[in-house]
This record gives structure tokens, C-alpha cells and sequence, in this order.
């Protein structure tokens, strides 16, 4: 059949976008918000933002239709509606299956676009397809229709998808036909009986029913429509996400029967069929990859759970305010995407934001950091306490420099985290931010020998390392996952009984008050946000010995304490039930404490550089302690030249006492003597890492232990190689002219 691509009169775009474009003019108001903070935040960088509803007018809007069509004949005639097709272009490193020849000027094959012009509705209704509807020549044209894509797939009335790698055996190819039709007629009775709720999850489990002889077989087909190079990449991943995916209309998968005919299934057919055949396997161990991000990039991924999760992923997002931009963008960010832009464009509109990015981008990294300020204009705090890779990036002059945001490595929770002190952040560029720090005075102190020594007696003489709770006490939400995790670090019992000690040896050295306080602590915290293993509300009558002869370190006993009862020597049986509960070790930390009040409050922390300062953005002062809203920074000019932490070699000859060392040897950590700089005038620091920080009651300015310091600018940082840092420590140490060697 002869098509021709039409550009479309505005009044035929607008009916066509109507519905899809009311989205944008709902949020609107949304978006002028987050311009005006952007313009706050980096003015520079807001300019290269535009409204969606300015961009959408200057949307050209181009159809294929038959040359048979009324609207070629007519230009005052309307279209009434389009199919969108989504596809993977052709390129020399991806090959189609021999039935895809030859190829259109679409970028499909002959038999595929016959095909999606067989499922028109009439012979007016239009087909969008990306390649020859945008003029790929103009870039301004294609920069409208990048950031307006979501608005054309979302009015389509229906999305096909194009899967020109896939070719059904004679096998596959009946047992997929049998079961979309055993789908259909289920479908109908669904529709007729009007079915909902637990009527239809009950009438679709007794109906929906694989004989047992189809099964190797409808692996197969579902392995092969799960295993096509469509589910790798960034476009197609937008394409399905921003359609509707309505019971009518469905996406529908084209592929290739065995005899080079083409074959349609609903997207939610087949999403129901892999579901089913993984749920009959769910009793089966979970496989670790499940946290392998490749999972949905290998188009080799060798089992229909691996695969089941690519089709899972692709699911239609309702838009939610309260999720973040940076759960977006780690969404879209491991499916491939040729150009950086483009990624861009399809994290936005993944998002739902009502915005168009019309700036230059240099890498993947410039789409972090943007979405980084953009959560952060948003309200949202997550980029200051994710756990992320910092930035490796370069200006238009071709500085290179390490940026404060970073590269998440996961978003764990898909949910935004707003500050009750947001006017705290007062600038953001790529090579640092601006924001208010409650910073710390005190550093990370070294456990006393006097400490360790009754830590090691309590711990052996109750022998309290038998006694870890893998899984916390009455926690039935902890996840199979989470224990495989908890376990494995559980076996490293290299490290087991030194963490116990450092734990307990650090709270000792906190005082009997902070001991019998930290139960309430964490469970307050675990319960007001994001933890989803439990509480620490447990209490194990086994540790009523341990907590006696603790209370006496102290000079607690029954006889000299009248209070001395049941009720009073709770609190720290359930201190006991919280240090040896494993979830405190996935924090990953080398336990020390620090001094966070002035009246004697603390912290347990991770050690830092004997050169370094806590801080805590003012911003993210609220939050529980299993984020890291701590920051370790350092004193830093920006001008002058970065100096090593670690040198190679040394001709000096090292110092024999510990005081001297610690100028000597340029790296060392806050076991050592305190060697940080003092008051910073430039108001100027380098992060190096960031790390949780808890036991202690919220964190506030006193003055004294804890002061406030405003607009103080955060360059990004990497931490120190502290394994070639104490490599050379111990080896100097070692030498005959070192401590060990006098």
C-alpha cells in the first residue's frame, strides 16, 4: 500500500495531543515552581530549561498516512487517530531475523509495516514512526520532538511494538497462539461479568491454567519475546512507559512465526504469562542477580526470572509527586541510549516533568549532576545522602574537576525526601553547593584500652557473639534478601569480634545514660522513614546477666541502687538486644564514638582522616540514622594546587614517638592526634565521603560542640586509598628506623 508523510494543520495536532496534553497543563503550575527555584539555585543552568506547554506549540507533528487518505486530499480534513510504532533502528551490531527484508525507509523491515498498516482502524487513521517523522536533519525540530515524546506516545491510540530479532519455531509459535487465545477468551468473560477485585484475581487463577505438556515449550516462547534486543534500550523502554496501557489497545508485540508471517500478542498477555511461569518457580531461591543492573541490558540473560525482570520494569508509572527524580533517572540510566540528550529527554518525561531541556550536554555524568539540582529544586534532598560515585566531570574549557553530586549507586526507596530548612541550600553548580552545615567539633574518638579490655571481658565471659540476632527479635518484615546479606557478613568472623568489641567499647565510653537511651533511639528512627527491616523495639531476657555486670562498670548494683528492679534493668537488657542485632552492622561501620552536645551527647560514627571534620547539612539534619547524612570534609582552596595524601616513598627518616608521627606521615585517621586545620575563613571545603551517624538525639546548633556555619561551599571530593595509605603506615612502622623497628 503507497503512504505518504503528511505534516499535520496545528488544529489537527491539538485534537490528536488534547488528552495527552492535559497532563502538562495540570503541572504546570508545578513547573513554574521548579523553574523559579532553578533560577535560584543556578541561574545559568534554569536557561536552558523551557515549559513543555511553550514547547509542545512549536511541536511539528508529521503522520504517514495512505495516499487514499481523506486528510491528503483535503487539508481541512482531520485525522482521527495514529498508531505509534516502537522499534529498534537498524545498526551493522544488531542483526534482524532473515524474515525482516527488505527494509522501508521507516527503518523497518516491508513485511512489519505492511503489517502495523493492516491494524489502522480505516484508512485514516495515521502512523507515527519516529525516524520519518522527525526531520532528522534539523536539530532545533528534534530537540522539540525529544522532550514532547512522551506527549505523542501518550496519545496514541495504540503503541506496537516491533520485535524484528524474533522468529518463532513451529513449537513457540503454536503454544504462543494457544495461550493468547486461552488469554482473549479469559479476557472477555472478565469484561461481560463486569469481574473485579478478589471475584477476578479468583476467577483468573482457577481459569488461567499451562498444561503441564506445554510448559518446555511456553518457556521457550516466553524466553525468546523477553530475550529481543528491544528491552535493552533507553527509547523503547520511554516509549512503553509513556503509553497507557489500557485494556482496549493494549501495546501490542509484532514478531515472526515460523513461516516468516507476523504474529501479535498483547503486551499484558505476555506479561501475565512470564508472571505465571515465575511465580510457579518463586519457591526456588532467589537469584542474586536480581540486584544486577545487566539483568536488563544482557540480551543473554539466562533464565525467565532474569528476563521476567526487563518486562516488569517497563510498566507504566503513575505519576507521583512524592518520588524522586533520581529513582527516574537510575530507572533509564541502565537501559543503553546512544545519545546523551536523548537520555536526558526520557528521564524527564519518565518523571512526568513538564519541562523541556534545550541545553548542551557533554556526558552521562552532566544528566546526573542536572537531575541532582533538579531534585533539589524540587524539595527534595536525596542527592545529599544517597550513596553514590562521585562525578568525574569537565567544563566547556575542558577543566576537569570532581563534582559534589555523584552517580547513585541505587535509589533503594522510591520515594522523595523534602527539609524543613530548604532556603539552607542557597546554590548549586557541577563543582560544589552552597548550603548551611551544622558542623561538629569533635572528631571520631579512639576507644580507651580500659574500655576495650571490660568490652572484651562482657563479651566473652557471656560469650555474646553466639548470641547475634541475624534477623532482630519479632521482625517478620526482615527480607530473605537482606538475611543472605546479613549472613555473609556475619561469616567474616575475622572482623566479628573486633566490631562487637568496638561497638561496646565505644558505648561504654558514651556513659550509662546514652546506653540506656539508645533502645528508644533507634526505634524512633527506624520508624520514621524509609527502614523497612523492622524496629529495634526487641527485648531478650538472655542478656539479663550481660546487663547487670555492665550497670556494675558503672557502680550500678542492687545493693547500692534502690531503683534497682525489673523495670529499671530493661533499658539495657534491650541495649544488648540492639548491639548484637545484625541489621547495626550493615551500616558498615568502624564503630567510634563522637560528642554531638555539649551537656555530653554522642554518636557512634565511622573513623575519618585525623585531618578531617564532620559536618551535617543543615538540610538533612532531620534524618533517621540509616542514612548517610554525615559529611567528612576538609578545610579547601579551590585555587590552590591539590596536594597527595600518600607519597611512594620518602627519604626522611620517621619520627619514634606517636605525636611526631602523626606530622610526619601526611594520612592517618582519627585514632591518631588531632592534626585538622582550624576555623576555615574561606568558608571553602573538599567532601570526601559520606557516612551514617547514630545513638545520638537530634543534632542541634549549640555553640559549642556543635556550631552552625552558613553558605559554606562543598567542592566534591574521593576519599583517601586508605588500604595504600595504611600499607605504607605499617611499612614504615615496621622499618628499622620506625616505631617498631626502636
Amino acid at each position: 500500500m503507497e503512504t505518504k508523510v503528511l505534516k499535520l494543520s496545528d488544529p489537527n495536532k491539538w485534537a490528536l495531543l488534547e488528552s495527552s496534553r492535559q497532563r502538562i497543563i495540570q503541572r504546570q503550575a508545578e513547573a513554574e515552581t521548579l523553574l523559579h527555584r532553578l533560577r535560584q539555585l543556578n541561574p545559568e543552568l534554569a536557561e536552558q530549561f523551557q515549559l513543555k506547554e511553550t514547547a509542545l506549540a512549536d511541536l511539528t507533528l508529521r503522520m504517514i498516512c495512505s495516499i487514499d487518505a481523506d486528510i491528503v486530499r483535503d487539508p481541512n480534513a482531520s485525522m482521527p487517530s495514529y498508531l505509534a510504532v516502537s522499534y529498534c533502528w537498524h545498526n551493522p551490531s544488531w542483526k534482524a531475523v532473515e524474515a525482516a527484508q527488505p527494509t522501508t525507509e521507516w527503518g523497518v523491515s516491508l513485511p512489519m509495516a505492511n503489517k502495523i498498516l493492516e491494524l489502522r482502524e480505516s484508512k485514516d487513521e495515521g502512523v507515527w514512526v519516529d525516524r520519518i517523522c522527525i526531520d532528522q536533519e534539523n536539530d532545533d525540530e528534534k530537540k522539540i520532538a525529544i522532550g514532547s515524546m512522551d506527549i505523542v506516545y501518550r496519545a496514541c491510540r495504540r503503541l506496537v511494538i516491533v520485535l524484528e530479532d524474533v522468529q518463532l519455531t513451529k513449537a513457540e509459535d503454536a503454544v504462543g497462539l494457544k495461550y493468547a487465545a486461552l488469554y482473549e477468551s479469559m479476557c472477555v468473560i472478565l469484561r461481560q461479568n463486569s469481574m473485579e477485585g478478589v471475584e477476578k484475581d479468583s476467577f483468573t487463577e482457577s481459569y488461567w491454567q499451562i498444561d503441564e505438556s506445554d510448559v518446555p515449550a511456553i518457556v521457550e516462547f516466553s524466553m525468546k519475546m523477553l530475550g529481543a534486543r528491544w528491552y535493552s534500550r533507553a527509547w523503547c523502554a520511554h516509549e512503553v512507559r509513556m503509553n497507557k496501557h489500557g485494556r482496549v489497545n493494549n501495546p501490542l508485540f509484532l514478531c515472526f512465526g515460523t513461516d516468516g508471517r507476523i504474529l501479535s500478542f498483547e503486551f499484558r498477555f505476555i506479561y501475565l504469562l512470564t508472571t505465571y511461569l515465575q511465580i510457579q518457580e518463586s519457591r526456588k531461591a532467589i537469584p542474586s542477580e536480581w540486584d544486577n543492573p545487566s539483568i536488563l541490558t544482557d540480551p543473554s540473560c539466562p533464565t525467565l526470572f532474569q528476563r521476567m525482570t526487563r518486562i516488569d520494569r517497563l510498566l507504566p508509572q503513575q505519576h507521583n509527586p512524592q518520588i524522586s527524580l533520581l529513582y527516574h533517572l537510575t530507572t533509564i540510566t541502565i537501559f543503553g541510549c546512544q545519545e546523551i540528550v536523548d537520555l536526558c529527554a526520557i528521564a524527564m518525561n519518565t518523571a512526568g516533568l513538564p519541562l523541556v531541556f534545550i541545553g548542551a550536554l557533554q556526558s552521562q555524568e552532566d544528566i546526573h549532576y542536572i537531575f541532582s539540582l533538579m531534585a533539589i529544586a524540587s524539595g527534595d534532598i536525596i542527592p545529599l545522602f544517597i550513596e553514590s560515585k562521585p562525578l568525574k566531570m569537565q567544563d566547556l574549557s575542558g577543566k576537569r574537576f570532581i563534582s559534589w553530586a555523584g552517580q547513585p549507586f541505587s535509589v533503594s526507596g522510591k520515594m522523595s525526601f523534602g527539609t524543613p530548612y530548604p532556603e539552607s541550600i542557597s546554590r548549586v553548580t557541577a563543582e560544589y553547593i552552597e548550603l548551611d552545615l551544622l558542623l561538629i567539633k569533635a572528631r571520631p574518638l579512639s576507644i580507651s584500652k580500659e574500655s576495650m579490655k571490660k568490652a572484651c571481658s562482657v563479651l566473652e565471659k557471656y560469650v555474646l557473639r553466639e548470641k547475634v540476632q541475624r534477623l532482630g527479635v519479632e521482625d517478620p518484615s526482615f527480607t530473605d534478601r537482606l538475611v543472605e546479606k546479613s549472613v555473609d557478613i556475619m561469616n567474616k568472623s575475622t572482623v566479628d569480634f573486633k566490631w562487637s568489641q568496638s561497638i561496646l567499647g565505644s558505648a561504654i565510653e558514651c556513659g550509662i545514660d546514652w546506653i540506656r537511651r539508645l533502645p528508644d533511639v533507634l526505634e524512633k528512627e527506624a520508624t520514621s522513614g524509609a527502614w523497612d527491616h523492622g524496629t529495634f523495639n526487641g527485648f531478650n531476657p538472655a542478656f539479663t546477666n550481660a546487663a547487670m555486670d555492665l550497670l556494675s562498670q558503672f557502680g550500678i548494683t542492687k545493693e547500692n541502687s534502690p531503683e534497682f528492679d525489673d523495670e529499671f534493668l530493661r533499658p539495657t537488657i534491650r541495649f544488648f538486644t540492639c548491639i548484637t542485632d545484625d541489621r547495626l552492622r550493615l551500616l558498615d561501620l568502624v564503630p567510634r564514638r563522637i560528642q554531638t552536645k555539649a551537656s555530653g551527647d554522642f554518636a557512634i560514627t565511622q573513623r575519618v582522616s585525623n585531618r578531617s571534620w564532620i559536618a551535617i547539612p543543615r538540610a538533612a539534619s532531620h534524618l533517621p540514622f540509616f542514612y548517610n547524612k554525615a559529611w567528612v570534609i576538609e578545610p579547601y582552596d579551590p585555587a590552590a594546587p591539590e596536594q597527595e595524601a600518600v607519597t611512594s616513598s620518602t627519604e626522611r627518616v620517621p619520627p619514634t614517638d606517636l605525636e611526631s608521627w602523626a606530622d610526619f606521615f601526611p594520612l592517618l585517621d582519627s585514632d591518631f592526634p588531632d592534626r585538622r586545620s582550624q576555623p576555615n575563613g574561606l568558608a571553602t571545603w573538599r567532601m570526601r565521603r559520606k557516612q551514617p551517624l547514630y545513638g545520638c538525639q537530634p543534632i542541634l546548633e549549640d555553640g559549642q560542640a556543635v556550631v552552625l556555619l552558613e553558605k559554606q561551599k562543598v567542592y566534591g571530593g574521593e576519599d583517601y586509598d586508605w588500604s595504600a595509605a595504611m600499607k605504607q603506615f605499617l611499612e614504615w612502622r615496621k622499618s628499622p628506623k620506625g616505631i617498631g623497628g626502636n
